[in-house]
């Protein structure tokens, strides 16, 4: 297991303005806790051809341990993350999103528990939270135990909050799982932890719970479809990788 005394922290934004003067005090703060621990901070922050203020907000970043990326057209959070990931150095990377719907307060728990338990992944779970899913809907709750259920018939992964923005990785599992992803958008969630769980490596679920709640761009019908779409997808490309691996041992 990787020393984990250092960590990049990896946040696509796409118009995120309102949310960035925030945001840069946030993760300043959260890196100078965490350097205080021992645990040295730097931050990847993924511009993905924003056509507000963003990029010229997080651009006038002083902050020397703050890296920019910028796409030069949109691609998505999936590609966000993966770019952002190619970057990232260290013993650890850890992602959230833009809107720091969970804060940052929970990282250093988490860091905690990978450290004691030695577990190399340690992703959020609203669903583990007494008032995680508190401020949804009725329709958002029951969206998303419809697509949980889903996703566990088609990919078969066990954990109850798959598209959490919260989550935390040993650094060489997470480039490394990274770079064998194709998701361009909301995707990246289950597919990373897919690629992860079939490499062995052991992932822990931690309660989280949101403590700030920003407008809601989800969609229903068009995003639920997409996310559809997009479960199939990964079930596709990793039962061509599989077969793939088979041949190349009955070969070998």
């Amino acid at each position: 297991m990787e020393k984990l005394d250092s960590l990049s922290v990896i946040i696509p934004l796409y118009n995120e303005q309102d949310n960035v003067p925030r945001l840069l005090d946030e993760l300043t703060a959260c890196m100078d806790r965490l350097e205080a621990r021992g645990v040295a901070c730097r931050a990847v922050l993924v511009d993905d051809a924003s056509t507000d203020a963003t990029g010229a907000l997080i651009e006038a970043c002083v902050d020397e341990r703050v890296e920019v990326l910028t796409h030069e057209k949109n691609c998505g959070k999936g590609r966000s993350l993966r770019d952002g990931a190619a970057l990232s150095r260290g013993g650890m990377v850890f992602f959230t999103d833009a809107d720091l719907a969970y804060g940052f307060e929970p990282l250093c728990s988490f860091i905690d528990v990978m450290r004691a338990e030695g577990c190399r992944a340690v992703i959020g779970s609203r669903l583990l939270s007494p008032d995680g899913y508190g401020s949804y809907t009725p329709a958002r709750r029951l969206m998303s135990w419809g697509f949980r259920m889903v996703q566990r018939l088609v990919l078969g992964l066990p954990y109850g909050d798959t598209q959490c923005g919260f989550k935390l990785f040993e650094g060489e599992l997470a480039r490394s799982a990274f770079a064998k992803c194709r998701s361009d958008r909301f995707g990246i969630d289950f597919e990373l932890l897919s690629v992860i769980r079939r490499s062995g490596a052991v992932i822990k679920e931690m309660p989280v719970r949101v403590v700030r709640h920003g407008k809601s761009s989800v969609r229903p019908v068009r995003d639920t479809c997409a996310m559809l779409g997009e479960l199939f997808g990964v079930r596709k490309r990793l039962g061509a990788v599989q077969a793939q691996r088979r041949d190349d041992e009955e070969q070998g």
